[in-house]
């Protein structure tokens, strides 16, 4: 992983146009001219924009047909050589977002374009892009001391911590797509990711953190779905493979699926149904995974608590199960009524 560092990166240019929902017919607001920023404001707006990436999950821009057909990549490239047309490259790319916005729950928000320079990408120092739509206004307090008493008023305005939508473009890779950092706190259903497929129309980097996030997905919908609904097991069973699953890539560098399969699985059936539903889904979503591939450290830590280890019985008890399933017992009573049987030594 290469390290990424923001410290010495400043603002070159920056415009802002709002931008509405396509689908509602809300339009554009263009601005004819660049933002202006205070000068105290600067630090509190470089953070605000760039606090949100890590360097873990990449991306690069796609086309089916040419690369030089995504527009948001044409246009970054056309950045990128010269910032004479900035303004109007900036009316392009608000245009592209507001064609691609048309789902019914996209909502309007400011969408900014940045020119950053001197941004520290390994041991290269990078110009960089930034493409930010902000969408979520909060009310803030403001107290203003007047004569002998304060005035108290409100204003809407954007948490610091936090950007809706955000991508950064690196200028290096240009043959492959650039390399990209993107993210969305707003939408995270199939349904509204427009942001990163039909606005920006973004595939992953094909890398170690990329692959195990796949192929952890894959034992995730696996143990969920497909056991689920072809074995005859209890929420407590399921809940063991997931911890069996888990501790394989906690404890593993490389991942191979019939070791898995051999390591996770007691039942030869249930390993056999895995590893044809792993190359059914590298095959029907046109994903390659290397040979004997590396684990990545960071991806197993940032995805492993999607191998939930909680047992959730109505509305009254949660119970984390973390090992050894034959100390915990399914059972009914003769008038109906569910219960689970726990055995142990020690109590803490």
């Amino acid at each position: 992983m290469l390290p990424l560092d923001f410290s010495g990166t400043s603002i070159d240019k920056i415009i802002t146009h709002l931008v509405g929902n396509k689908y509602l017919e809300d339009g554009i607001n263009y601005s004819n001219h660049e933002s202006i920023i205070e000068e105290t404001t600067k630090e509190y707006l470089s953070e605000y924009f760039l606090q949100g990436f890590t360097p873990l999950d990449w991306y690069a821009f796609r086309h089916s047909v040419d690369l030089s057909l995504n527009t948001v990549y044409s246009l970054a490239s056309k950045l990128f050589a010269s910032q004479e047309e900035f303004i109007s490259s900036s009316k392009e790319l608000a245009k592209e977002l507001y064609d691609s916005s048309l789902h019914p729950k996209i909502k309007t928000g400011e969408f900014n374009l940045v020119y950053f320079r001197d941004v520290q990408y390994g041991d290269e120092i990078l110009d960089a892009i930034g493409l930010f739509k902000s969408e979520t206004k909060v009310p803030f307090i403001k107290m203003h001391p007047e004569d002998d008493r304060y005035i108290h008023r409100h204003e809407f305005g954007y948490k610091i911590d936090g950007i809706d939508k955000a991508a950064i473009i690196f200028n290096t890779d240009k043959e492959d797509g650039y390399r990209i950092l993107t993210v969305d706190h707003t939408n995270k259903n199939a349904e509204a990711a427009f942001w990163k497929d039909e606005f920006l129309k973004l595939e992953a980097v094909h890398n170690e953190f990329h692959q195990t996030k796949v192929v952890m997905d894959i034992a995730k919908s696996f143990m969920t779905d497909h056991v689920k609904d072809t074995f005859d097991l209890s929420r407590a069973e399921q809940i063991d493979l997931l911890n069996k699953s888990g501790d394989y890539f906690k404890t593993h560098d490389q991942y191979e699926p019939e070791s898995f399969a051999e390591e996770v699985f007691d039942n030869p059936q249930m390993a056999s149904n895995f590893q044809n539903y792993n190359s059914n889904y590298l095959s029907e979503n046109n994903v390659q995974l290397d040979d004997q591939m590396k684990l990545s450290e960071d991806a197993v830590k940032k995805y492993g608590r999607v191998f939930k280890s909680v047992l959730k019985l109505d509305k009254n008890f949660h119970i984390y199960i973390h090992g050894d399933k034959d100390k915990i017992e399914r059972g009914r009573e003769t008038d109906g009524r569910k219960f689970y049987k726990i055995y142990y030594e020690n109590e803490f």
